[in-house]
Formats: C-alpha cells, structure tokens, sequence
C-alpha cells in the first residue's frame, strides 16, 4: 500500500511554515536532529521533501530520517492524540511512510476512517493535516469529503481556508457525495433554444482520449441527437468532434439528448470528459450556456442528467447547468450538495487570478515561483469550467515568466489537463514554454532510473507524444509546424525530443531522421545554430530500437549518438554551449557506468568554462558520484540476493537428500553451503 494521489497542492501550508518551528530551509538538517521533539523534528524536515513529488532533496541523510520519522510516528495512538497533534502527524508520515509495514499502513488507515473528530473551535490547519493524511493513505473520498464538511458544519469559514488550498477543498467540499472511479453514462435531455434562426454546427471535445493497454485503459463514446435525430457519433474507433449544420429556429425549444459512456476498471488521469458546444449566426464557438437550455418539461433551466453507474442499479438523477467537464483527476464526485464547493471555487478563482496575486509569485529577480494550479493541473483543471481553463492559460501567455517555474513534467501535464475545452491555447502555452526552454539541459542523473538517460525530461517528452500523436494529432503536425524551428533557425529540443517519439510510436522514425538530416545539410546551418539539431538527431538514433507501441517506456541506447554530439562540440562557438554538450556526453557516459570518463570529461570541460559554471560542474560531478555509489550499492545487493537464492537452492538439495536417506549427498550439500556463507 502507498498513497494513492494526493489532492492538496501544499502551498499555503509552505508558506505558512515560514513562522513555525524548524521552517527555515537550511543545506542540512541541525547537528541534533534525532534529539528533536516530535514537533521540531517534523518541522525541521519537511522542507526537504518536494511539495509534489514527495522526492527528498537537499543534503541530509534520507534513509535515516525514514526511519526516526516513522518511528516517531508510530509513537503518536492515532486513535487518541488530539487534533493539535494533526500537523506534527502528518509531516512525519509523510517523510516516514516508506518504512511502514503493509499491516502498519492498513492499521493507520482503519483508525483514520474510524475516527470523528469535533472541529469546533479548531484552527483550519488542524483539519488540513487530518485531511491530508488521509489523502495521503488512501482513505475512501466519500469518507474524506465527511471530515471537511465536519469542519465548517462545526462552524469553520471559507475565510478560514487559506488561498492556496480553496480549490483543493472545494473538491473535497460536497456533502452526501458519491464517488465515481469506474466505468458508468450520463444521459443529459432537455431543450435547446437557438437566439437566432440559422445554421449551427455542435461540437464536443476534440481530444480522442480512448485507449486501452495494460493499466491504462479507457473507451468513450459520446452522441449528440438534436430534434430526435442524431447528429453527432464519437466513438473510440472514430472520434467525430463536430456536427454537420442543423437548423434551428429562434425561440423555438428544440429537443436534445447527449449520451456519454465510459467504459474504465478505473479512471486514468487527463482522460474523462464531456463537453458540448456550438457555433451559429453571430455566436462564435462556445461552450452552450445554461441559460440556453430548460428542463425537458420546461420551465427550469438545465439539462437533466441521469449518471448510470457500473454496478449500481439505481440511477442517480440531477440537473445539470450544461456539459462542461473535465474529469482529469481521476475520479468523479456525483450529486450532492455543493453549495459550499461553489463558494470555495468562485473565492478561488477571485483570489489567483488577481493581478495582486500574480504579481506576488515574480521575485525582485524577476524568478518566478509556481503558480499553485500548475503543481497538479489534473486536479486544478477539473475545478475550473472550459472558458476558466481557457483565461487561465491565456493569464500564463500573458505573462510568461510564469511559465520558467514549470519543469518538463508540469508544462506536459498542464497541457494535458487543460486542453479540454481549451485544445489550442493549450498546446500554444506548451510551444511557448518549451521556446522558452529551447536549449532543454538534460537532468543529470537519476538514481531510481539507472538504465535510463534524462528520464525526467524524456519521459515527460514522450507522455506528451502520446497526447499529442494518440489523442489529438492535429497538435503533432502544429508542433512541428510552429514550434521545432525557432526564428533564428535552431531548433527546440523540448519540440524534437516530442516529435522524435510521435514519429517513433507511428512507425515513422526514418521520416524524422530523414528530416533532420535534410535540416544539418543545409549549408546555412552553422555554428551554435546546428548544435540542438544534432542533439535532436542524437536522440532519434538512441530510440530507434525502442518498442512503437505507444504506452511502453522507450529503453534507449544512450551513447548510440555519442558521435553526433562530437560533431556538435565541434560546431559550438559559445563557452556555456560547449559545457552543455559536455553534460549531455557527460550524462550519458555516468548512465552506462563510465564514471571515470564522465568525472574526466568534465574535468576537462572545467578547465574552459566560464568562471561562473564552476558550482554547476561541480554538482554534476557530484552527481556522477552519487549514482556510481548508488550503483554499487545496487550491485552488492543484487550479489546478496544471488547468494541467498543459491543457498536457499542448495539446502532444498540438502533436505531433500536427508529424506532419501543419502547421507554422503547431505555431507556434500553442507559444505557447498558452508563455503558459500563464509565467501
């Protein structure tokens, strides 16, 4: 068991640290860390745990603070500790979790979901903590959306909610919600009425997010039938996402029926959604509004909505403004009552999109820090209606330093998340990001991934060559079309590295190959322009023996392309050019367990970098030496689980000789076993 997601970005809990014991960020934890109190321990080591990935990072002892955090932990009788324990709780499951045992972790989330807590008079981070530890083991959401509601219902306020955590909160704020995380339908019905007689064309969303392979699977189909005739039939075989011309008469309510399925063990991220919108004399494309829309008996505006769930036998029945969703995260929450939901959303989305707000996220060095709705826009997407999503990203186009904050796997994940209901702009804040982020440095090294190169970067490239040549293809061909080539005619390794694995998965990789061979042998090509075109082609021939099925991580061959890189330290005139290709060559030298040439290269490359770059070249360096002690570690435990096998052999040999009675077979087998114990 480990935690399943969790819904709350954190932010505002950071932010409030800065005035809490221990919450200065520091390069290593003090000196007596282990004789800390519980409390001071936990606030002492949070900072060293990355908000969203829950990755240690900074200089201490990780597999130490595991354990003294869990046991510390297990200190605490959750059944009993008052709920002024709830922070300090939290903060040492979260960095000690991974030393639990399964039966301990079952047991933490029994006792959670048993236990009711009276918030009366409580501080709002009290539940925070309770809920997010919660989250974090894998308690029930309608069980969680019970703790919330509890704390306003004792008489919490919304102003109690800090800004950060409004949207977060609101998911979890619906009383007598059911949760959804399987297959099920909706029919929506009702009448249309046109303000003007004419021509309109429906459309759904455009993003074909139906695939089924191994854990991921998921099948939509969604109709659209206007006046008793179907004009609309998205299936996973043929996603349609627009009609042809109906007519319509203005004032004149005119019968329609929406029918989505989806079909799912259990909903994968960035993938449910059902959207209707239309197009017609003087009303450009646009979600349908509610106030288009009445009761199929009239009178009441909406849709009426029957959710149809699988394995439930009764339909659940409610009024639905229109169809504008993006289930995003998951999971879906289905009737009732979100009164308090739609507060927290509207405060929401008042307060982070406030011009006051957004400029507080730009340091005096004009670094920005993360938006908080970009640290999980799954989450973050599914709270906002497709004209929220639309603003939103067109706040980040607005202001694109924003943008700099988001490494590799948030720009992807934005896109994905975002793009329903608002496909093109999304796909222009991605192109942007990655032109800001044109000379993409490889991630050094990553320990937890010692046979891959560049993970992060490349596995966040190749989600988004799923999304983009899977599910929306058109965005393949927009890529390549305006974002590959940058105005001075270099190339966009963030763009090259995605088309290089779209082509990959459509079986085309010589077309891409062929294109960026076409692209060096251009004679105006020279200098540091050729140099991210070579890296770009480096890396089409390090996956071309990579599987074409889409949803299979690529194994690349990382020193496959070594020459290539040669070639483009040749071509490099700029100083921190040459340095960035010594990475890359560096990078790949450390992933195949070259770590002398690799610690050599970039001795080498000290010697001619600029003065500045030393502390960068440094840290590689001290990467490299990481991950050759990471991987002799692997190895000494790979030779002890090897000899324990064997010797497990041997005495299964031995024993079974024993009961045949051999005795000189025994003899033989003790001492086999002797020996390989004393090696």
């Amino acid at each position: 068991m480990k935690p399943i997601h969790c819904c709350f970005t954190l932010l505002a809990l950071f932010a409030a640290m800065s005035t809490m014991p221990g919450a200065a960020f520091a390069q290593s934890l003090p000196g007596n860390w282990q004789q800390l109190s519980p409390k001071d321990f936990a606030y002492a080591v949070d900072p060293f745990y990355d908000t969203a990935t829950n990755r240690p990072k900074g200089d201490f002892d990780e597999q130490a603070v595991r354990q003294h955090a869990s046991a510390l932990f297990l200190d605490f009788d959750l059944a009993t500790a008052p709920t002024t324990d709830f922070p300090t709780i939290y903060r040492l499951y979260r960095a000690g979790w991974r030393e639990l045992s399964e039966e301990q972790l079952e047991d933490v989330l029994a006792t959670l979901a048993a236990r009711q807590d009276d918030w009366t008079g409580r501080p709002y981070e009290e539940n925070l903590s309770k809920a997010m530890l919660m989250d974090w083991v894998g308690v029930p959401f309608d069980r969680m959306t019970q703790e919330v509601i509890s704390f306003f219902d004792a008489g919490g306020t919304y102003e109690d909610v800090w800004p950060n955590d409004l949207q977060d909160y609101a998911r979890l704020a619906i009383r007598d919600a059911q949760s959804v995380d399987g297959s099920f339908s909706v029919r929506w019905e009702g009448l249309l009425t046109a303000p003007q007689t004419g021509q309109y064309k429906f459309f759904i969303g455009p993003v074909n997010t139906s695939h089924v392979f191994a854990n991921y699977s998921v099948a939509q189909t969604m109709k659209v039938s206007v006046n008793g005739q179907e004009v609309l039939s998205a299936t996973p075989e043929q996603w349609t996402s627009v009609s042809a011309a109906v007519q319509l008469t203005a004032g004149q309510p005119a019968p329609i029926q929406v029918d989505l399925s989806v079909t799912s063990t259990e909903l994968p991220y960035y993938a449910a959604h059902a959207l209707l919108a239309w197009e017609g004399p003087g009303i450009a494309k646009t979600i349908i509004p509610a106030d288009r829309f009445t009761l199929p008996g009239g009178g009441e505006s909406g849709l009426q909505a029957t959710w149809t769930l699988d394995g439930e036998a009764n339909p659940i029945v409610r009024v639905d403004d229109n169809v504008d969703f993006a289930w995003t995260s998951g999971d879906i929450t289905v009737a009732g009552d979100t009164t308090i939901k739609e507060d927290l959303l509207a405060r929401s989305w008042e307060k982070q999109t406030s011009a006051e707000f957004l400029d507080s996220l730009i340091g005096a060095d004009g670094k920005a820090k993360l938006h908080s709705w970009t640290i999980d826009p799954r989450l973050s997407s599914q709270n906002l209606s497709s004209s929220q999503r639309q603003q939103f990203l067109e706040i980040l186009l607005s202001r694109p330093a924003l943008l700099d904050a988001l490494p590799t796997r948030r720009a992807v994940n934005l896109y994905r998340a975002y793009r329903m209901g608002a496909a093109e702009t999304a796909l222009d804040v991605f192109g942007q990001w990655a032109v800001r982020n044109a000379g993409l440095e490889c991630a050094m090294l990553d320990e937890e991934h010692l046979s891959n190169f560049d993970w992060t970067n490349r596995e966040a490239c190749h989600d988004m060559a799923v999304a983009v040549t899977q599910e929306l293809p058109a965005h393949a061909d927009r890529l390549q079309e305006e974002f590959l080539e940058l105005p001075d005619g270099s190339c966009c390794l963030p763009v090259a590295y995605t088309l290089g694995y779209s082509y990959l998965g459509r079986d085309k990789l010589d077309e891409w190959t062929d294109l960026l061979d076409a692209k060096l042998a251009e004679e105006t090509l020279t200098g540091d322009k050729r140099v991210n075109w070579l890296i770009a082609r480096a890396h089409a021939h390090e996956i071309r023996l990579g599987s074409r099925n889409p949803y299979t991580v690529i194994k690349d061959r990382p020193m496959d392309g070594r020459y290539m890189l040669d070639t483009a330290m040749l071509a490099a005139e700029d100083a921190d050019l040459k340095l960035k290709i010594s990475q890359q060559i560096a990078g790949r030298l450390a992933i195949t367990r070259k770590f002398d040439e690799a610690r050599a290269l970039l001795d080498e490359a000290a010697s001619s970098a600029p003065a500045e770059r030393a502390a960068d070249i440094a840290a590689w360096r001290a990467g490299i030496n990481q991950l050759e002690a990471a991987d002799a570690a692997a190895e000494v435990a790979r030779a002890a689980e090897a000899k324990q096998s064997y010797i497990a052999a041997l005495e299964r040999r031995r024993d079974k000789a024993a009961a045949a009675g051999k005795t000189n077979a025994v003899s033989r087998y003790e001492a086999l076993i002797e020996a390989a114990n004393e090696e």
